[in-house]
């Protein structure tokens, strides 16, 4: 794969931000004392498990040097060039890469110095002693892009029904080691119209940064999909893919039966709407099972993505020490 380092902010160039993963206590350390009001539990729920409504704020140093220098990195990323999907892609597309048609103008847009999603994911991937990251619908590839260049010696995988998009293939040219030939399946587009589509794993060549980067094509609401990431454990999730409630429970549902958590957890899901609560708390009730030995959280907050208005997302944390030393109540 090529070199996507823009800047120098990543594990291996900064032994200080390398020192943080490797911090047995798993804390971080800012680069000024922050004095930051606790967050409120959720009076309403009737889960048995905490929840926590926070602020941007209180879940990243935005007023720090540290978190300036982890949004300067992201932002000479995702800033480096705006060609990120073409209007020509988004229409011979299955689903549009998840991008509505009125939205398809801001997909190019500039970052600004606004907290984005992505961030977030910089910031929290600092605090597991092993990095193994899910995207699960990449989309144009902004975020997950950012995530390659940031990580150092991570797994990294990327897991969509749409075909790598236009940007991320010019970028790993040269670097795949080959698709297997995959179980061809039916899939219904936005115009629905019946496609068959032939999943499968496409690996690339270990970067630069010792990272080892797959991405995986196949429908997420079957289980052959699953079955291609066989073996891999991750603990780091962001969930970006068809949000309704039926997809909601069946990922968690495929990944758990497929054995891939790893023993430190961080699952996001994105685009929370109220329609979502009851299966998202349904799947966190399980996740805090798993991990009922340790001192798991879930967090909702509202953080802007990469291009759009701020949108509603939560997180789970397999232990409340893999979040902010602000959060850490």
């Amino acid at each position: 794969m090529k070199d996507l380092i823009f800047g120098t902010f990543c594990h291996k160039s900064t032994p200080n931000l390398y020192n943080f993963r490797c911090n047995p206590q798993r804390t971080f350390h800012f680069d000024e004392e922050i004095v930051i009001q606790h967050g409120r539990f959720n009076q309403n729920s009737k889960n048995k498990f905490e929840e926590l409504n926070i602020s941007t704020d209180q879940c990243f140093p935005i007023h720090t040097g540290f978190g300036r220098r982890i949004m300067r990195e992201v932002r000479s990323v995702i800033n480096k060039d705006v060609n990120w999907m073409d209007y020509g892609s988004w229409n011979r597309s299955l689903w549009g890469y998840g991008i509505p048609e009125s939205a398809l103008k801001h997909v190019n847009s500039i970052i600004g110095q606004s907290v984005i999603y992505t961030d977030l994911f910089c910031l929290l991937s600092l605090n597991l002693s092993s990095v193994r990251y899910l995207e699960i619908g990449v989309s144009a590839g902004k975020n997950l892009l950012t995530m390659l260049n940031f990580l150092g010696s991570a797994k990294i995988v990327g897991l969509d029904v749409e075909e790598m998009s236009g940007r991320l293939r010019a970028l790993c040219e040269g670097s795949s080691l080959g698709v297997p030939e995959g179980e061809a399946t039916s899939f219904r587009d936005w115009r629905g119209n019946e496609n068959s589509i032939s999943s499968g794993r496409e690996d690339f060549a270990t970067d630069s940064r010792g990272n080892e980067f797959s991405y995986v094509r196949g429908d997420k609401l079957k289980p052959g999909t699953w079955n291609l990431l066989g073996g891999m454990k991750f603990s780091l999730i962001f969930s970006d893919a068809l949000h309704v409630p039926k997809s909601i429970i069946s990922e968690l549902d495929f990944i758990i039966k497929n054995e891939m958590l790893s023993n430190e957890l961080i699952y996001v899901w994105d685009d929370v709407s109220i329609g979502q609560l009851a299966p998202l708390r349904k799947s966190a009730a399980k996740l805090f099972d798993l991990y009922k030995g340790m001192d798991p959280v879930l967090v909702f907050t509202n953080i802007r993505g990469t291009y759009g208005p701020p949108r509603r997302i939560a997180i789970f944390c397999s232990d409340r020490a893999l979040m902010p030393t602000r959060l850490q109540l």
